[in-house]
C-alpha cells in the first residue's frame, strides 16, 4: 500500500467516507453544482464541439450514424471531467489547459481500451441482457484507472475489475443509473425544450426525437449529460477505494491533485 504521506487527505475538498449509490448521485449533483463555472469552461471546449459533429453527423448521415458517433465520442470526451473531478477534490484552482493536456496524454490508451470494452460488452450482449450489465460493470473504473492510476490497458481492465468486484452490487446499481441519465436526458431535453419553444417562446419546434430520431434538443441532452455522469463514476470510484483500501489513495493519483490544502471545513459532506 502506498504512504498516507503521500496525500493530504484531509486537504479533500469532499468527505472521505463510505455512501450508497443515491448518496454518490446526490454528492454528484452538488460536486457540479460547487465548481459549475469550471465545469462550464471545460464542457464549452469539449462538448460544444463534441454536440456539433454529432448533430452534423446526425442531420448528413442519418440519426443512426449520428448517435454512433456521439456515444463513442462520448467514451473520450469524458476523460477531461475525470481529470478536473480529480483536481477539484483537492482545489478550486484548476487550469483548464492542464486537465485537457493530461486527458490528451492518455488518449491513444483510452481509445484502445474503449474499443476492447464496447466489444467485450457488445459479445456479452448476444448472450443476454445480464451478461452485458455485468461486463460493463467490471469494466466501469477503467477511464480512472488509465487516467488517474497511469496504468497500461490491460493491467487496467484487470485492476478496474477487481475494484468493482468488491462492491459488484453497487456497482451495477451505478451502471443502471447511469445508464438512464445518459439515455434519458436526450428525451427529456428534447419534450421540456419543445414545450418551451412552443408553448413559451412561440417558437416552431423541431420534430420529435422519437419521430425524427434525433435533432438538435436531443443532441443537446445527450452531451449535457456526459459531465454528470462521469462525475457520478468518478465518485462511486473514490467511494469503493475508501471501502477496499481504507484512506490509501495511491501516490499516483495525488500527482494529479494541483495542490493540497490543511483541512477545509467547507468540504462536501
Amino acid at each position: 500500500m502506498s504512504n498516507l504521506g503521500d496525500l493530504n487527505l484531509h486537504g479533500a475538498r469532499v468527505v472521505l467516507r463510505q455512501r450508497n449509490v443515491l448518496d454518490v448521485v446526490d454528492l454528484a449533483m452538488r460536486f457540479v453544482a460547487l465548481h459549475g463555472r469550471a465545469y462550464a469552461w471545460l464542457s464549452l471546449l469539449v462538448l460544444v464541439p463534441s454536440a456539433a459533429v454529432t448533430w452534423l453527423i446526425g442531420e448528413g448521415a442519418g440519426w443512426g450514424w449520428g448517435w454512433f458517433a456521439g456515444f463513442f465520442l462520448s467514451l473520450l470526451a469524458g476523460a477531461p471531467f475525470t481529470v478536473l473531478a480529480s483536481r477539484l477534490m483537492f482545489t478550486d484552482k484548476v487550469r483548464t489547459r492542464d486537465v485537457l493536456l493530461a486527458a490528451l496524454r492518455t488518449v491513444p490508451r483510452l481509445i484502445v481500451a474503449r474499443v476492447v470494452q464496447t466489444i467485450s460488452v457488445g459479445l456479452a450482449a448476444f448472450f443476454f441482457v445480464l451478461p452485458a450489465a455485468w461486463v460493463q460493470a467490471l469494466l466501469l473504473f477503467l477511464p480512472e484507472v488509465l487516467l488517474l492510476e497511469q496504468a497500461k490497458v490491460i493491467p487496467a481492465m484487470a485492476r478496474a475489475g477487481r475494484i468493482a468486484h468488491a462492491q459488484v452490487g453497487n456497482v451495477v446499481i451505478g451502471v443502471l443509473l447511469m445508464t438512464a441519465f445518459t439515455f434519458g436526458t436526450p428525451f427529456l431535453v428534447d419534450a421540456c425544450g419543445r414545450m418551451l419553444l412552443d408553448g413559451l417562446l412561440e417558437v416552431h419546434p423541431p420534430d420529435a426525437l422519437t419521430s425524427a430520431g434525433g435533432g438538435a434538443l436531443s443532441t443537446l441532452g445527450f452531451w449535457m449529460a456526459v459531465p454528470f455522469v462521469t462525475t457520478i463514476r468518478f465518485l462511486l470510484y473514490i467511494d469503493l477505494r475508501t471501502r477496499t483500501e481504507g484512506w490509501d489513495i495511491q501516490t499516483r493519483f495525488a500527482a494529479l491533485a494541483a495542490r493540497t490544502y490543511p483541512q477545509d471545513e467547507g468540504a462536501l459532506a
